[in-house]
């Protein structure tokens, strides 16, 4: 432990960390992007695993400046593989440019998954 001359602390030495599984947790999902990179369209396979009820998953497809270009949602019955295709549009049907995407999963109750995509010319 090294005292600074404001009364800050900084600690040097091993540190112990707990991990503790969620058992509590009933949903597991796994995202797969198939191709990426793409042109111009791509396929995102979801696989979900788990759980005991009906919930809604949405999937989200941002631009590397952080705005949402186009929105997806299904409601999921039951476990099993999913997928949704990507034309490389936004919700107006305007292709997109070059670059990178990021997708987010997410369920009515939390993040499931995230990942990133590479949309080439």
């Amino acid at each position: 432990e090294i005292k600074r001359i404001n009364g800050s602390k900084k600690y040097y030495g091993p540190i112990s960390i707990n991990l503790k599984k969620n058992i509590n947790n009933t949903q597991h999902s796994m995202l797969r992007i198939f191709p990426n990179p793409f042109n111009p369209a791509t396929t995102l396979y979801l696989t979900i695993s788990e759980f005991n009820r009906e919930f809604k998953v949405t999937c989200k497809i941002f631009n590397c400046l952080g705005r949402c270009v186009r929105t997806f949602s299904k409601n999921i019955t039951h476990p099993g593989q999913y997928q949704l295709s990507w034309n490389g549009c936004d919700t107006q049907g305007i292709p997109q440019s070059s670059g990178i995407y990021f997708v987010k999963l997410f369920s009515t109750e939390r993040p499931l998954a995230s990942s990133r995509m590479l949309k080439l010319k």
